[in-house]
């Protein structure tokens, strides 16, 4: 029925399904919003960076959350859709430096989860991640996109039917270091439109520095400012009487 929102087919089951997205960037953002309208209404969301101007081209946030933190955001944005699910937030990276029963705390909150997402692009993590899913038994999935958004590489380990994230990720690597090829980089290079927006606001705003600056010296001019004298000239007075006593 319309009421229910279930137009899609999916299983009822599904909104008893918790979700773990470590990671609330460009890719875990969209992936909870996506999840969410397909009636999964339990989720875990872990990220302790914050929303920056840079982030906003490619994010389901917006201007309205720059500066606070993705998880935060990325919560209200899911309220606001489905006021009625459970989204709990874990502020923080699992690889910062915390005391051992806060961290076990967030990593079980993790494990207890029925799916677990990377979307953090980071391996120590993902590794983690993988780990952690492997030893409780749970899906993992693991997606990065390469640098300047040019592609993006998923991995899945579901129990009993694929090998641990390890596993996978090693037979990946050695797939590379066979063919003699380096594996597409992750790192932060923006995306080539954005770039070049912020290189056209970057110049507006030394235009709009050099105005302000010729202006203030205009208003100079006109009214005719006295000239401070220099420390030398101050000084030359003292050095004549002391030459002519």
């Amino acid at each position: 029925p319309e009421e229910t929102g279930l137009r899609s087919g999916r299983k009822l089951c599904t909104d008893a399904k918790t979700v773990a997205i470590v990671g609330l960037g460009s890719v875990g953002s969209k992936i909870a919003e996506i999840l969410l309208r397909s009636g999964v209404l339990h989720f875990v969301l872990v990220d302790g960076d914050v929303l920056l101007p840079a982030n906003l081209e490619r994010h389901i946030l917006d201007w309205r959350d720059v500066g606070f933190r993705k998880a935060d955001a990325a919560k209200r944005r899911l309220l606001h859709i489905v006021p009625g699910a459970s989204v709990e937030v874990i502020p923080a990276n699992l690889n910062w430096q915390r005391s051992a029963k806060i961290h076990a705390g967030q990593v079980a909150s993790v494990a207890e989860c029925n799916l677990i997402i990377d979307a953090t692009g980071d391996a120590a993590t993902a590794l983690l991640l993988g780990a952690i899913a492997a030893e409780n038994d749970k899906t993992f999935l693991s997606a990065t996109v390469f640098e300047g958004g040019l592609g993006c590489m998923i991995a899945r380990s579901i129990p009993g039917r694929d090998p641990a994230y390890v596993h996978g990720r090693a037979a990946c690597h050695d797939y590379f270091e066979a063919a003699n090829v380096a594996p597409p980089p992750s790192g932060k290079r923006m995306y080539e439109a954005w770039r070049k927006r912020i290189q056209f606001y970057d110049s507006m705003a030394a235009e709009q520095a050099t105005r302000e600056v010729n202006s203030k010296g205009g208003f100079r001019a006109r009214t005719k400012l006295p000239r401070q004298p220099s420390l030398r000239e101050l000084r030359k007075p003292k050095d004549r009487q002391a030459a002519n006593p």
